[in-house]
């Protein structure tokens, strides 16, 4: 998987799929608590931390979805969200 960093967030760093496919809030939180030598990060840290994120069109935070494979969270909406993806042609 390969990921970007987003800096400036409230947790710091942020790792957002730079690939073009989805990835979980979950899987996010995990990358990061290895980042940083934890046990565990919690996945809606994580997804309050990815909704600050104010540029979201080139940090391709869209492309975060629940754990399992559901739309959910996305500060332009969740339709657009939706929009989005199916542009990508990758949900």
């Amino acid at each position: 998987m390969t990921y970007i960093q987003l800096y400036n967030s409230p947790l710091g760093i942020i790792y957002i799929k730079s690939d073009g496919k989805v990835a979980t809030y979950n899987d996010i939180a995990k990358k990061i608590a290895e980042y940083r030598g934890i046990k565990k990060m919690s996945a809606q840290a994580v997804g309050g931390a990815v909704g600050w994120n104010p540029i979201c069109i080139i940090i391709p935070c869209h492309r975060v979805i629940g754990s399992n494979g559901n739309l959910i969270g996305y500060g332009g909406g969740l339709k657009n969200k939706e929009k989005l993806l199916q542009l990508e042609k990758i949900y």
